[in-house]
């Protein structure tokens, strides 16, 4: 479209010499601008129409390659995403058998103490028990097992005084 045209649109008019008649310039400039904003828009809406005409095109050319290499690509992205996996569960499991690791020393460490003060606990019983039978006159083992060692001397003396 020439200029002339374009002025047409615009509400111009040709009078006498070929000028256009006075308008007020804002109008003018106003239809200037949609006219072009006009052009504008089906220039790019026929480049996109362009655009898809040529994906189509080419997903017919290339369409089992297409899927193909893409079917690769997810897989390469899967594999990867798999070792990665494999990688933080491994060193999850690595610092759960250090802190188990950690934990069982702590048990043991804690249970020998507990042993130890039951242990503890267990001898002030038994020397308080000893004390206070020994305070109430009752004999030890020691005393009993001395007991029975000399009413067996004494038997065997009576068994021979007997036998004679």
């Amino acid at each position: 479209m020439n200029d002339e045209a374009m002025q047409r649109r615009a509400g111009g008019r040709k009078k006498g010499g070929g000028r256009l008649a006075a308008e007020p310039a804002d109008s003018r400039v106003t239809a200037l601008a949609d006219i072009k904003l006009a052009q504008d828009l089906k220039k790019y809406t026929h480049q996109i129409w362009l655009a898809g005409l040529g994906a189509f095109s080419r997903a017919e050319v290339e369409g089992g390659k297409g899927f193909e290499k893409l079917v690769r690509t997810g897989e390469e992205i899967e594999n990867r995403t798999r070792d990665e996996v494999r990688r933080q569960i491994d060193l999850a499991n690595s610092k759960v058998g250090d802190v188990r690791s950690v934990a069982e020393n702590k048990v043991e460490e804690m249970k020998s103490k507990a042993t130890d003060t039951w242990d503890k606990v267990e001898r002030v019983f038994d020397d308080r028990v000893s004390r206070a039978l020994k305070r109430l006159g009752v004999p030890t083992r020691r005393d009993v097992e001395a007991l029975e060692a000399r009413v067996e001397e004494l038997t065997k003396k009576l068994q021979d005084i007997e036998g004679r």
